[in-house]
């Protein structure tokens, strides 16, 4: 199984890696129980979630495979730490703006009505309200090329695509 690399794993690091003059007192770590369950939510805004590696956290650190998505990784273990230090975590980084949502939102109603076989000029006469034109007019209108913008990215959507949404801002990745 393949956790989000924003889902922060932590285990017990080796005594001999921990200075003591160093160490602080954990008191968000220590109170976790890896009885049951491995994976917690330890914050909402923004939402900070971590899997336990070790059932004992002595000396609490994270492990960060060092792969392509290696800087998510770091900015969620940093949230952490400072979670855990009695700092403010610090946002989330650059959520989707409204804009965004809305295309997604419109994009999977083009798919859906494009899976209905509805023709590209019914589809934006449904979801913009266009009122009647000639065959003409409907060639030039920018809403048509923006209609098929979105069907276009409802398939990517729908073939997978949806999966690069949960690395936004980062999903420049494959």
């Amino acid at each position: 199984m393949q956790a989000l690399p924003t889902i922060v794993p932590v285990a017990d690091a080796a005594a001999t890696l921990v200075d003591p003059a160093y160490a602080q007192p954990n008191p968000l770590l220590m109170q976790l129980d890896a009885g049951a369950d491995t994976y917690f939510r330890v914050h909402d805004d923004p939402a900070i979630r971590l899997f336990l590696c070790s059932a004992h956290l002595d000396h609490p650190a994270v492990l960060l495979p060092l792969d392509r998505l290696f800087d998510i990784r770091c900015a969620a273990a940093l949230q952490l730490w400072r979670l855990a230090s009695g700092k403010k975590p610090g946002k989330s980084p650059k959520p989707l703006t409204a804009q965004h949502r809305t295309r997604l939102v419109l994009a999977l109603r083009a798919l859906d009505a494009r899976q209905q076989h509805c023709s590209y000029r019914e589809i934006a006469k449904g979801l913009f309200g266009i009122g009647a034109m000639t065959a003409r007019e409907w060639e030039t209108h920018d809403l048509r090329d923006y209609t098929i913008r979105l069907v276009r990215l409802g398939i990517h959507l729908r073939d997978g695509g949806y999966r690069h949404l949960l690395l936004y801002p980062f999903r420049n990745r494959f």
